[in-house]
């Protein structure tokens, strides 16, 4: 939440000393960009991004094969230092 009440939700893309790059649901729009000084409270959600019931539509071969792809993701990104 903004100290002008604005509440913002998404995934962190992007952190700095002076700001914060967040990713909404809206992923036709760009990342949005606030300022520290501007965030009056900051707190991780409780529910997971992930829309309910998506693996559900899933076969199992699928949904292993989108695991080591993430997986693989994080293990470059990790070695990268990001």
């Amino acid at each position: 939440m903004t100290k002008k009440g604005r509440v913002v939700e998404g995934r962190i893309e992007r952190e700095d000393d002076a700001g914060l790059e967040i990713r909404t649901s809206d992923f036709t729009a760009g990342p949005i960009r606030i300022k520290k000084t501007d965030i009056l409270e900051r707190k991780p959600s409780k529910t997971s991004t992930m829309p309910t019931g998506l693996l559900d539509t899933l076969q199992k071969e699928a949904i292993l094969d989108l695991l080591g792809y993430l997986i693989s993701v994080a293990k470059t990104e990790k070695a990268a230092g990001k």
